[in-house]
């Protein structure tokens, strides 16, 4: 449809009803007030129609920019949603039955860092995911955090970058992929990263 640049980072498929969601890449283009907001694109395969939402992407609490969408569940809880991150941090729920979102906050430390993936527990309580890529990441450990959405808690489970480099030399970061196994009890990742025994470089995390 015209006007509407499906962003690049993200589709999700809502099982139930088949629609695909997205935000658009560029700013709303219908007037200088939406300018700098991001707003959800649904699309409807059996008729082929792409339609601009009244949703939007919360702006980061810290910063006050929105981003498109980066990363979200694979599935809704029970209240309807979807749980997702923005490029910036930002940590909100989408309902797109209601057509509307809902800020949580930061994903991580006050300002919230761009997370790649989210995955969910098998009863649908917890979301893991791991903040930051690259050197941000290592910054802060490699930390891997377990949400839990009924209290509304966050949780650190490890800090990768530390027993990596305790026990292999490894610098890890830049973490991309995250799966749950069926019964929730393993979690698979990987993080880009290099060899190291240089405690010189600023990168190399004492554990």
């Amino acid at each position: 449809k015209k006007g509407i640049s499906w962003h690049r980072r993200c589709t999700m498929l809502d099982q139930d009803t088949g629609m695909f969601y997205s935000t658009d890449s560029v700013t709303h283009p219908d007037g200088e007030r939406y300018r700098g907001e991001h707003y959800f694109v649904s699309y409807t395969r059996r008729n082929n129609v792409f339609t601009r939402m009244q949703a939007k992407v919360p702006a980061n609490p810290s910063s006050g920019k929105p981003n498109p969408i980066r990363s979200h569940t694979e599935f809704k809880t029970g209240d309807g949603a979807f749980w997702c991150f923005s490029e910036n941090g930002a940590f909100f729920k989408f309902f797109p039955q209601q057509d509307r979102t809902e800020l949580i906050g930061a994903n991580w430390g006050g300002e919230g860092l761009y997370t790649a993936n989210m995955c969910q527990s098998p009863k649908l309580r917890y979301i893991y995911y791991m903040p930051g890529v690259g050197s941000r990441a290592i910054s802060y450990g490699t930390p891997l955090v377990q949400y839990d959405v009924k209290t509304g808690k966050k949780k650190v489970i490890a800090f990768l970058n530390r027993f990596y480099l305790a026990k292999y030399g490894y610098n890890a970061g830049a973490p991309y992929g995250l799966e749950l196994d069926s019964r929730g009890e393993s979690l698979f990742f990987y993080a880009g990263g290099g060899f190291t025994s240089d405690r010189n470089n600023p990168k190399f995390i004492r554990p």
